[in-house]
């Protein structure tokens, strides 16, 4: 275990597309498990590069800015209602960007979640009301859930 073997570690998650979060979580622990291999060793350079990471995660969800759901939402339904019908075949690609941006402002799901969701599979209508229903295997925390379209909108 040497610095440049952590910077490489470190290279490979990056390229990855790794999260800053992830990539702290990842130096947390190795720092772990190197401690617990050789706990007489000196790990303070580890220590201070995972502690270094875990202020940029910290300040880059500081800096992060959420759009509010009013402004989406009310952006998407004038986008929506103004389009032509039939669509044109060139707006179609655009028209499905705005519907995806609507479904997301009132359930969001993580992107993975997004593209795999089928029709009768985890997409539903029941009661009048759309239920998303994602199978713990295929959450990130194995949770299951089952959020519903809080307002009306376009079927899907």
């Amino acid at each position: 275990m040497t610095p440049a073997n952590v910077d490489a570690f470190v290279h490979d998650l990056q390229a990855q597309g790794v999260k800053l979060g992830t990539l702290r979580n990842r130096l947390f622990e190795l720092l772990a498990v190197i401690s617990s291999i050789a706990p007489g060793a000196d790990w303070s350079w580890l220590r201070a590069r995972a502690n270094l990471q875990s202020r940029r995660a910290k300040a880059s969800t500081v800096n992060a800015r959420f759009l509010d759901i009013v402004i989406v939402v009310a952006a998407c339904e004038r986008a929506l209602s103004a389009a032509s019908h039939p669509l044109p075949r060139k707006s179609i690609p655009g028209y499905r960007n705005w519907l995806i941006l609507y479904f997301l402002a009132y359930i969001p799901v993580r992107l993975c979640n997004l593209a795999s969701l089928e029709l009768g599979r985890h997409l539903a209508k029941g009661n009048g009301e759309w239920l998303v229903t994602l199978q713990p295997e295929e959450t990130k925390k194995g949770a299951n859930t089952r959020p519903r379209a809080s307002a009306p909108g376009p079927a899907p």
